[in-house]
């Protein structure tokens, strides 16, 4: 089959042509149609466009290139191209807006898809650009006009070139380097690269100046030498110029008008930037020269006499000229003064003295200043007395011969206590006499000296007392000579704490006391003290009561052992550790001086009753110890003799109760000893009793607790 032609279209005819073929082919008359009909429809292919880069040149044309794909050869099928950046700028992957046209005759037969946009460059435009720089007359500035131009701007682009320029340095001189400052600026300034010179050339030419210079007209001074002042106009502020000018007058006589030859010199480190006009003669005065004297007189150290050593001297007298002058004086008077009248007397003498007008002084004043008397002053060292004053000494040396000067001294310590080297404040040190204002007095005004401590007399005395076992003692004592106090000062308070104790505890008459003292008080330091007599006192035996007990007994026994008690022993004797007043019971077989020392012998009782004796009340007194610390007070008891009635039990020695005077407790039996439960209440109570008896038991001779006492006696 063949269409028709091969364009896109529907419905196409197809002419056909048929062919009969195979074996059997002749056995069949075949009708068959020779035409039919099918569509051409068209071919999809796509195609790419894509846009160049390009230098800014102030346009938003892009230059743009595509290609179609899978075109069947021979078909005239054509693409046509154009596009836009989406602006003029400058831009890296802009968007290029594309606008694509197909042609050709086969152009129908294609469904053809492309791009609409593609992404190309706008790169800079580099351009050039020239700045210069003007000559200028020497200002003092390094600031140079400069100006310049852009070559290549495109046309309507807004781009500014402004430029500043600073010469090197300020200082004259021909191609001098400028520096550039080039400033870019406008809306399109950022679509060109610039290339422009950042330095330029240009002369700084000297500033041309003038000057004046004059000179001053002056008194005679025999010389040439003329004082000149001259100055530049024009001389930029802050420059360094400098003009120095000299002068010569042509003589160095009086004159009117004289020429003054002037040398100038010009300096400073910018002289160079000027060119400077000065005149090179004035004309000034040489007048006539008076001159004055002065004679003065010398300032002296008082030496009791009038004369003045004077010196004078002619003022402006030209060096070389001769023209002396002689001066003498007297003060007033010998004494010291500020500003004393001097008389002077002037001789003027030489050559050249009658070309001066001389004025001088025909008296002055001088100072006759107060001889120095150094003296050393010493604070002499004293006893305390409660005072401050101290005595103060010294020696005047250098008085001239028959003046009348004496020394006047007082002087404190820093306070009135005793101690060695103390501070003493000089209060006044002072000349007195007709000649004293003449001098003054050159001191120290402190020293040092030592107030010692004062000695008092010290009594210590000592009560007697009554024997109590220990060497205590009680002291009493008192001062002599302490500071009583006077206008504005107080009394002392010194007192002397003591300690002592008996040579030892026994009983005697004028017994020696060892004592101690120190001085106590706010003022106690400042005294020592001495006790001019031993000091003694007495120690008087002690009484010590001996008291028998009552007893009984049956009428026509034996008499029974009988028993005592003692009462108001020291109890430091051999029962050291214990206080209180312990009452002892003993009977003849007792060594009393195993519990009490210094208590020696036996006990005696003795009475009228015996085995044979009647019923009744008989007394039994006791004797037989002595002692050095304690005089005996020996009571008698009863002896209660019971008579027999029937066969009464008989009572034992055993049973007969003890009293053991107690007050407010009952009486207690016991084999050996009637005593409180309570150890306390037998040691410690003033009244405790402690009674013993038997076979001639004896308590050690130890000092006792209340334990082993418990134990021995039961």
């Amino acid at each position: 089959g063949q269409f028709s032609d091969k364009q896109v279209g529907q419905g196409k005819t197809v002419t056909l042509s048929n062919s009969i073929s195979g074996i059997d082919a002749q056995n069949y008359s075949i009708q068959l149609n020779d035409t039919a009909t099918a569509d051409i429809t068209v071919k999809t292919i796509s195609g790419m466009v894509t846009a160049e880069n390009k230098v800014y040149d102030g346009k938003t044309n892009a230059t743009v290139s595509g290609s179609l794909l899978d075109v069947i050869a021979g078909d005239d099928v054509q693409l046509s191209s154009t596009g836009q950046f989406s602006d003029k700028q400058v831009g890296q992957g802009k968007t290029v807006t594309l606008s694509n046209s197909i042609s050709g005759i086969d152009a129908q037969n294609y469904s053809i898809q492309l791009n609409d946009t593609a992404t190309a460059d706008i790169t800079v435009k580099t351009i050039s650009g020239m700045v210069t720089a003007d000559n200028k007359v020497y200002d003092g500035k390094t600031n140079a006009t400069v100006s310049g131009s852009l070559l290549d701007v495109i046309a309507g682009d807004d781009v500014q070139l402004s430029s500043t320029g600073q010469f090197a340095t300020k200082d004259v001189g021909s191609n001098k380097t400028v520096t550039l400052t080039n400033q870019f600026s406008g809306a399109d300034l950022n679509n060109y690269s610039i290339q422009l010179n950042d330095t330029a050339t240009a002369d700084i030419t000297v500033k041309t100046i003038s000057g004046t210079v004059t000179a001053e007209n002056k008194v005679y001074d025999g010389k040439t030498n003329a004082t000149v002042s001259g100055s530049l106009l024009d001389v930029i502020a802050g420059d360094d110029v400098q003009l120095s000018s000299t002068g010569q007058f042509a003589t160095k006589d009086v004159g009117s008008n004289k020429t003054v030859t002037l040398t100038n010199q010009l300096s400073g480190a910018d002289l160079n930037n000027y060119s400077i006009q000065l005149n090179d003669t004035a004309t000034a005065d040489i007048t006539v020269k008076t001159i004055s004297g002065m004679v003065t007189a010398e300032n002296k150290v008082y030496d009791g006499k009038t004369n003045a050593t004077v010196s004078g001297s002619l003022l402006d007298v030209i060096a070389g000229d001769d023209v002396q002058l002689s001066s003498t004086g007297q003060f007033t008077s010998k004494n010291v003064g500020v500003g004393k009248s001097v008389n002077l007397i002037h001789t003027i003498s030489g050559a050249d003295a009658g070309n001066y007008d001389i004025t001088i002084n025909r008296t002055t004043r001088a100072n006759i200043i107060a001889k120095e008397i150094s003296v050393q002053l010493q604070a002499q060292d004293k006893i305390y007395d409660g005072s401050t004053s101290a005595l103060i000494t010294g020696n005047l040396t250098d008085i001239i011969a028959d003046d009348n000067v004496t020394l006047s001294t007082r002087g404190i310590f820093d306070d009135r206590n005793v101690g060695q080297d103390k501070t003493v404040t000089i209060t006044r040190a002072r000349l007195t006499g007709a000649d004293a204002t003449n001098y003054r007095l050159v001191n120290n005004t402190t020293t040092t000296a030592s107030i010692s401590p004062l000695e008092l007399r010290a009594t210590i005395t000592a009560e007697n007392k009554i024997y109590d076992g220990t060497q205590s003692v009680i002291l009493s004592a008192s001062l002599d000579g302490v500071f009583n106090g006077d206008e504005g000062q107080p009394a002392d308070t010194v007192y002397l704490l003591t300690q002592g104790a008996f040579a030892d505890k026994n009983a005697g008459q004028n017994k020696i006391v060892n004592v101690s003292g120190v001085l106590a008080g706010q003022d106690a330091h400042n005294y020592i003290f001495r006790v001019d007599a031993p000091t003694t006192a007495n120690i008087t035996p002690a009484t010590l009561v001996v008291a028998v007990n009552n007893s009984q007994k049956q009428q026509g026994q034996a008499n029974p052992r009988f028993s005592s008690s003692l009462n108001n022993f020291v109890v430091t004797d051999n029962l050291t550790g214990l206080s209180g007043n312990i009452i002892f019971a003993a009977d003849e077989n007792t060594n009393l001086a195993t519990l009490i020392a210094d208590v020696s012998g036996r006990l005696i009782f003795s009475t009228n009753a015996n085995a044979d004796s009647t019923a009744g009340d008989y007394t039994v007194s006791l004797s037989g110890l002595s002692s050095t610390n304690y005089q005996f007070a020996y009571q008698t008891g009863i002896l209660t003799v019971i008579p027999v009635t029937g066969t009464a039990e008989q009572p034992s020695i055993d049973s007969i109760p003890l009293r053991n005077n107690m007050p407010n407790k009952p009486e207690q039996t016991h084999p050996l000893v009637a005593q409180n439960t309570d150890i306390q209440d037998m040691m410690l109570n003033p009244l405790g009793l402690v009674v013993i008896e038997g076979d001639g038991m004896q308590l050690p001779n130890t000092v006792m607790s209340a334990n082993n006492i418990d134990d021995d006696v039961k």
